[in-house]
């Protein structure tokens, strides 16, 4: 007689197999079943290998980390907050730290380390793992309260209770290919259209290419959108790539543009964001004073990488060898112009293959706040980055994953007991 399981919950990743710890807890029998050889395949690429596994931010300034529907997520994230999430890990062998700008990082510097404590945890509690477990198609029967799973060249499995976990589509070769949408979709929820998110942004410049390798520090990246006056801004780190820009601003900068129409979107640098324009022209004053003969290419590697100069000379019109005394007062504004707002050429984002998030997915309208369980469909629950979620880089998105998927358990294993 085939197995009805209390919960069953379809990926390992770290909404799924947190779900399953919660759920577990309670008591309930649960499976978890994916279509990789291991748990949490995308955690292990996590942070560059290392996991930034949450951000020790406190959670009222925690929120301002959500790019997207942060409301929805407030009683997940009090439910099962950073600190639960820090505490869980330690009371199980594996200690935490904290590093710059609050991101949480396994002491051990290997991601493997967190999967290694959500698999040990999930066994010790009695959940059962399935792997080489690709779920192809889900029915619900209405009479007896169960969810069947199809599961490629293997046996239908049975459920009370389903939580559907199975990521974005982010990182495709970990399996987040979007089968979770579907299967969402398939019970009557409305996906919103997935884009890459947290993604490099490419660029039509002509001299990018030479630019790779480029590092910047304390620069703001600028976003114009369509005839808005007031540009997004980001302030921080930029990498210059052979196709464009990457980095913690730009990856910043796509989560806030995700989903906005690339022709609506104009790009700008300002290379001294803690200078205004008064204080560079008393720069170039002095500049003048200590050395008035000086051609304008030494002159330019004075505020500029060296490999820059080239392009800003170019722009200006100016020649490498012209001493810098010759310049007009309409020059030197044209270089702090250039300074404070040199344009970039956005041509568009990153692929799914490049994104660490997934902006889009269910709506969040259709699902409660305060279990994670469907609107749509009693005894289904809906858990991390395939629900229209999504945070900036630091340890935000694994946060939500994790405090979505245990609530998502927690009410799944509740509501069977009746509470």
């Amino acid at each position: 007689m085939q197995k009805i399981w209390d919960i069953l919950v379809i990926g390992m990743g770290a909404s799924g197999c947190m779900a399953g710890i919660a759920a577990a807890l309670q008591g309930a029998s649960v499976a978890l079943i994916d279509g990789n050889e291991k748990v949490g395949k995308k955690i292990y690429i996590t942070g560059k290998g290392r996991c930034n596994v949450t951000n020790a931010t406190p959670l009222p300034e925690f929120m301002d980390g959500l790019a997207h529907n942060s409301r929805f997520l407030y009683s997940a994230l009090y439910h099962f907050t950073n600190q639960d999430l820090m505490d869980f890990f330690t009371q199980h062998g594996q200690n935490v730290k904290i590093e710059r700008g609050e991101r949480v990082f396994p002491t051990s510097d290997h991601s493997n380390d967190i999967n290694r404590v959500l698999e040990k945890v999930l066994r010790e509690n009695g959940a059962t793992l399935y792997f080489h477990h690709l779920a192809e198609k889900i029915a619900y029967d209405a009479e007896h309260a169960l969810f069947t799973v199809s599961v490629l060249g293997r046996e239908t499995m049975q459920a009370r209770r389903l939580i559907l976990a199975c990521g974005g589509q982010s990182y495709p070769s970990t399996g987040s290919t979007g089968d979770g949408y579907r299967f969402a979709a398939g019970f009557g929820h409305s996906i919103q259209e997935p884009h890459p998110s947290l993604v490099p942004i490419t660029l039509s410049d002509p001299y990018i290419a030479t630019w790779e390798g480029i590092s910047l520090k304390n620069i703001a990246l600028k976003a114009r959108l369509g005839k808005r006056k007031k540009p997004l801004s980001c302030f921080g780190e930029m990498l210059f790539t052979r196709e464009g820009i990457s980095g913690p601003v730009v990856l910043t900068l796509s989560a806030l543009l995700a989903g906005k129409k690339n022709e609506e979107i104009t790009l700008s640098l300002d290379w001294k964001p803690a200078l205004d324009a008064e204080t560079l022209r008393k720069r170039l004053v002095r500049e003048r004073e200590k050395a008035p003969n000086r051609a304008l290419s030494t002159l330019f590697q004075s505020f500029l990488p060296k490999r820059c100069t080239d392009v800003f000379l170019e722009k200006g019109g100016w020649d490498a060898a012209e001493p810098f005394h010759s310049w007009t007062r309409e020059e030197e504004e044209h270089f702090i112009a250039l300074l404070k707002d040199f344009p970039l050429t956005f041509s568009g984002f990153g692929s799914f293959k490049q994104a660490v998030i997934t902006r889009g997915g269910v709506t969040v309208k259709e699902i409660d706040p305060s279990t994670m369980e469907s609107r749509k469909q009693k005894g289904l629950y809906i858990a991390g980055e395939m629900a229209d979620v999504d945070g900036f880089t630091g340890g935000y998105n694994l946060q939500i994953a994790f405090s979505m998927g245990h609530l998502a358990g927690d009410s799944a294993a509740a509501s069977l007991n009746g509470k």
